[in-house]
């Protein structure tokens, strides 16, 4: 279970990537309420806001420097926002959802491209095509768990 504390910690880390391209912060507030919600439903054991926060702390780290910092993290917050366990469309469904609310968030055509872009990189095959270096990192994040101790 997330602690208010840490979903603060969240919506701080979401307004400060917000703010630069957001015309209504009311708006990226409830777009934070909607990843929020989508992240915390009970059939989530693992594409958690937890597993959210994991994801920061190591983009933050692994991607210093790249050319694409914000799509990378815009990214991390949408790549599992639409999740059934059963479905074979979630990334697409997932890059469809952070188009969406990202251009009423104000993000222009090409940032939002390459958001979507990084997000199908979660599927195997168009992760052997992406040019981006940013997906190597989306990718290293997503699985660091794999690597993780057991505690």
């Amino acid at each position: 279970m997330i602690t208010p504390e840490k979903i603060e910690s969240l919506q701080h880390s979401w307004v400060q990537l917000t703010r630069p391209f957001c015309i209504d912060m009311n708006m990226a507030y409830q777009a934070f309420d909607f990843i929020v919600a989508a992240y915390g439903n009970p059939q989530r054991h693992y594409h958690t806001l937890e597993h959210i926060g994991e994801m920061l702390k190591i983009t933050g780290k692994l991607g210093r420097g790249l050319p694409h910092p914000i799509e990378l993290n815009l990214a991390v917050w949408y790549h599992d926002v639409v999740y059934d366990p059963h479905s074979k469309t979630n990334e697409e469904e997932s890059a469809t959802v952070a188009g969406e609310q990202l251009a009423v968030l104000g993000l222009d055509p090409h940032q939002r491209g390459i958001v979507a872009e990084l997000i199908l990189v979660i599927k195997h095959e168009a992760a052997q095509t992406c040019k981006l270096a940013e997906s190597e990192v989306l990718l290293d994040s997503d699985l660091a768990i794999l690597g993780a101790s057991e505690q």
